[in-house]
C-alpha cells in the first residue's frame, strides 16, 4: 500500500530548489582558493586566501609541466615561428605513403608536417625531437624513427619493427640539410638538458 504525500504547488518546490543552489554557488565563491569554471567564456576565476580578491584568466591553468599544460600551450595560438620551413612532396610513414605536399617545419623542440591518412584525412604530425630514435639520410629523404605509438597510425607503424619508419623526401638537399642539421640540434638540447 503506498502512502499519498501532501501535494506541493510546483512553483514553491522550484523556488525552494533554486534558493538553495543559489545559497550552496554563494558558499562555493566565498571559499578562499577554490575555482569555478566559467561556462559562456571558458573563464577561470578563484579567490585567493591573502587577498580575498577573484582573478581571471582566459583558459584553464594547469601545473607547469603537466601534459594539460603542454596541450594548453600548443592550443593557445600562441605558437613561436619554425625556424626552417620548407615544401615537401612525399611522406612515408610504416606502410603508408602520401603524395599530399605539405610545410615541414622544424622548431627547436620539435618537426610539424601533414600527412594524408586514407580514412582520417589530413593528419598534423608533430614530432617532438625527445621521441627520435635513429635518423639517416638517402639520397634527398629523411628517414627516421619514433620511439612512441603513434595514435592514429597503430595499424600502420609499430615502433618495435625495424622496418617501420618514418620518411620525407625533399625537393633538394639544401633544404634536406637544412632540416637535418635543426633535428641534430635538437635531439642535441634535449640529450644534454
Amino acid at each position: 500500500m503506498l502512502a499519498s504525500l501532501p501535494a506541493e504547488p510546483a512553483a514553491s518546490s522550484f523556488r525552494r530548489l533554486s534558493s538553495n543552489i543559489s545559497n550552496a554557488d554563494t558558499e562555493l565563491q566565498q571559499k578562499p582558493g577554490v575555482q569555478q569554471q566559467g561556462i559562456a567564456a571558458g573563464t577561470t576565476q578563484q579567490r585567493t586566501p591573502e587577498t580575498n580578491q577573484t582573478q581571471r584568466s582566459l583558459e584553464p591553468q594547469a601545473p607547469q609541466g603537466t601534459l594539460a599544460a603542454e596541450v594548453n600551450k600548443l592550443l593557445s595560438g600562441k605558437k613561436a615561428a619554425p625556424a626552417i620551413s620548407v615544401l615537401c612532396r612525399h611522406f612515408t610513414l610504416g606502410k603508408l605513403r602520401s603524395d599530399f605536399p605539405s610545410r615541414v617545419e622544424a622548431f627547436t623542440d620539435r618537426l610539424e608536417y601533414f600527412f594524408k591518412h586514407p580514412s582520417h584525412g589530413r593528419v598534423r604530425m608533430v614530432m617532438y625531437y625527445r621521441d627520435f630514435g635513429t635518423v639517416t639520410v638517402k639520397k634527398t629523404c629523411l628517414v627516421f624513427k619514433i620511439m612512441t605509438i603513434l595514435d592514429m597510425f597503430t595499424a600502420h607503424y609499430n615502433p618495435a619493427e625495424p622496418q617501420h619508419m618514418l620518411g620525407i623526401t625533399f625537393d633538394s638537399a639544401i633544404d634536406l640539410q637544412q632540416i637535418q642539421q635543426a633535428i641534430q640540434q635538437g635531439m642535441f638540447a634535449y640529450a644534454a638538458a
